[in-house]
């Protein structure tokens, strides 16, 4: 493109000169000299005619311009989200292999593979029996995943939201919660011993079967869950508020550690 470029730009250049300076050029090159046709008047039509010339090569290169433009643009595009296809796919491939991995670098390098995962705006893989084991997690964002049985054993899970994700049976032993947000996730059957659990709000989860024993759930939140089988026994619920809870007996309350200033309604 640069080449015709240039030579449109040598070919106005000449032709406006030529016409700027007409007068001295005739008098000079053609005084009063014919030849046939070749005389004044047919060399300023020329000059003429070559202003139109020139006005349509402008035009013509416009639009060749534009198009060359957006095709580098579509290319671009098309590359850009193969790179991006073939990225997610080889990140999702990693998660896979490691479930089956045991080396100590596991729980970093899955954290890290999800987050690329994150990066590149892909929602649809699964993180299922994912090894998060004592890992610093911030900042984190998870919609609609299935993450049963993930291992968030001795983990801190700080600024992170779980919406609508399958946590059935996850293991969150020892784990300490930093401003957590809980919306509608299922944590049937999940480990929470020994957890630091302080204002989490569980109003809108599922915990049937869920073992809390000896964590710090002080000021947290159960409003109108169901408690069908969960395991308070030794654990801190200061300040919990249970209104609305279902299938919570009085039998579960007398094995905490310390029930000051829960609020709750009549118990089965």
């Amino acid at each position: 493109m640069r080449t015709p470029i240039i030579i449109l730009a040598i070919f106005s250049t000449v032709v406006i000169l030529a016409t700027g300076f007409w007068a001295k050029l005739s008098s000079l090159v053609l005084p009063n000299t014919t030849w046939g046709l070749y005389t004044k008047s047919f060399f300023e039509n020329i000059l003429a005619g070559a202003h139109g010339t020139i006005i349509d090569l402008f035009l013509v290169g416009i639009v060749l311009y534009w198009f060359e433009r957006r095709t580098e643009q579509r290319d671009k595009e098309a590359k850009a989200n193969s790179d991006r296809s073939a990225a997610i796919t080889r990140h999702k491939e990693t998660l896979a292999d490691l479930r089956l991995y045991e080396g100590s670098d596991c729980p970093h390098r899955t954290l890290t593979t999800i987050k690329r995962l994150l990066a590149l705006d892909s929602q649809d893989f699964p993180c299922f029996e994912a090894n998060l084991q004592g890992m610093y997690i911030e900042n984190l964002k998870l919609t609609d995943k299935n993450m049963i049985a993930v291992n968030f054993r001795n983990a801190t899970l700080s600024n992170t939201t779980l919406t609508d994700c399958k946590c059935d049976a996850a293991n969150f032993i020892k784990a300490e919660f930093k401003h957590v947000t809980l919306e509608n996730v299922n944590l049937n059957r999940s480990k929470f011993c020994g957890a630091t659990l302080s204002g989490t709000d569980f109003s809108t989860c599922k915990i049937e079967r869920a073992d809390f024993s000896d964590a710090i759930l002080r000021s947290a939140i159960f409003k109108g869950v169901d408690c069908k089988g969960v395991n308070f026994k030794d654990a801190d619920l200061r300040s919990v508020n249970f209104k609305g809870a279902k299938n919570l007996t009085r039998k579960m309350l007398l094995t905490a550690k310390n029930t000051d200033h829960i609020q709750i309604d009549v118990l089965s």
